[in-house]
């Protein structure tokens, strides 16, 4: 994913755009893995494409992480940040918004902004309508799986959180956080 890069000298405006880029692309890459995982017989070769697009999913959420930290830097406009995540107009002035609307990534992750004029009165929320969304979970759900050390953290906080339902930490098998997917 080296069309879309990052120099640290690009404008707000700029950084917003880059924003658009990544979603439509993610859309493309998002879609693509769902009509291949819908294939009852995979060939060889389709087999390969979705790993790759399990691969691109992943690039895309961990360069979400650092477009979205170049925007809360940067100077841009908000309104051009909810233009980049088309954004219902509605939607950009709420309670929810002012409250855990802070970061760029929050609107993404959180708040389930992306798209949401196109999502809005929908009971099931495809991934294609909200591709950056997918990809910031597929990078988050790669990261705990390859590195031990957030694996174990994620699974205490949480254990913790559930009063201790989920039980002992059992560290993933090597060639499972090796392979990360």
């Amino acid at each position: 994913m080296t069309f879309i890069t990052l120099t640290g000298d690009e404008a707000g405006a700029e950084l917003a755009c880059k924003l658009a880029t990544l979603r439509a692309y993610a859309r493309v890459i998002v879609k693509r893995r769902r009509a291949l995982v819908a294939l009852p017989n995979r060939t060889a070769e389709q087999q390969e494409e979705l790993l790759q697009a399990n691969f691109h999913e992943i690039a895309i959420g961990e360069f979400l992480w650092k477009l979205c930290r170049a925007l809360d830097d940067s100077d841009v406009d908000r309104t051009l940040v909810f233009e980049a995540l088309d954004t219902n107009p509605a939607d950009r002035e709420t309670e929810q918004v002012r409250e855990y609307g802070g970061t760029t990534l929050s609107l993404i992750s959180v708040l389930n902004l992306e798209c949401s004029a196109m999502a809005r009165n929908r009971e099931d929320v495809a991934t294609e309508v909200r591709p950056l969304a997918w990809c910031w979970m597929m990078h988050f759900l790669n990261r705990t799986r390859t590195s031990e050390a957030l694996d174990e953290a994620v699974h205490g906080i949480t254990d913790e959180f559930f009063d201790g339902g989920l039980g002992e930490f059992e560290p993933r098998p090597l060639a499972e956080r090796l392979a990360g997917i």
